[in-house]
């Protein structure tokens, strides 16, 4: 008889995880900013605008922003899985369990 282990999401997994997400979410920030950057510059008339431009202007902002995101060391989505990753090993350690689940389970009925 063949015994499965039990399913159940690993800490390291969940932190690896929220690190990708805080990093993600930094890049949305950069795009942004990139984006709100843009508009602050006028136009020269020297090209004419057209829907491609805007859409390839869109587009390298974004690549640069997801570049900047990944390169950055110390910055907002490193700040922000620091402020995360302690919520979720002080959830854990509260469970007193290694299952997220239970832990996410045990915090939401609060």
């Amino acid at each position: 008889m063949k015994i499965d282990p039990p399913a159940k999401p690993a800490l390291a997994d969940e932190l690896a995880r929220l690190k990708k997400s805080a990093h993600q979410m930094e890049g949305v920030f950069y795009n942004q900013l990139f984006k709100a950057m843009r508009e602050t510059v006028s136009e020269s008339g020297l090209f004419d605008a057209n829907p491609g431009r805007e859409m390839f202007e869109g587009l390298l902002d974004q690549q640069l922003a997801d570049t900047a995101a990944a390169r950055s060391k110390g910055g907002l989505g490193e700040a922000m899985y620091e402020q995360l990753r302690r919520k979720l090993v002080l959830a854990v350690h509260e469970a007193g369990t290694p299952d997220l689940r239970v832990a996410r389970t045990d915090r939401q009925s609060e």
